[in-house]
């Protein structure tokens, strides 16, 4: 049997929910389709799109960052790098073309 997989979750810092962070439900005046994150979608501007959470079930607000798969080994590059606070989505920005 195939193992389960964890279930995912997504931090986002305080200041960077409570400024940009928006919960979609609707899309062109329509509900959001299920295919697009609906009935509730994360939508963070500025952030890469795996940060904008689809099918959206609980918002909890908690001192510290998630230990979960996702936010700890998942969707991160080396410690050295970027972190959510000072970087885009804990991912190092793309650095400019020459």
């Amino acid at each position: 049997p195939m193992p389960a997989a964890p279930k995912f979750l997504r931090s986002v810092p305080r200041e960077t929910a409570l400024d940009n962070a928006l919960v979609a439900y609707e899309m062109n005046g329509q509900p959001l389709p299920y295919l697009h994150g609906g009935p509730l979608r994360l939508v963070m501007p500025r952030w890469y799109g795996m940060a904008w959470t689809k099918w959206l079930t609980h918002v909890h607000a908690r001192a510290t960052e998630s230990d979960n798969h996702f936010m700890a080994r998942g969707y991160r590059w080396a410690a050295s790098l970027p972190r959510p606070e000072t970087g885009v989505c804990g991912l190092r920005p793309a650095a400019p073309s020459a």
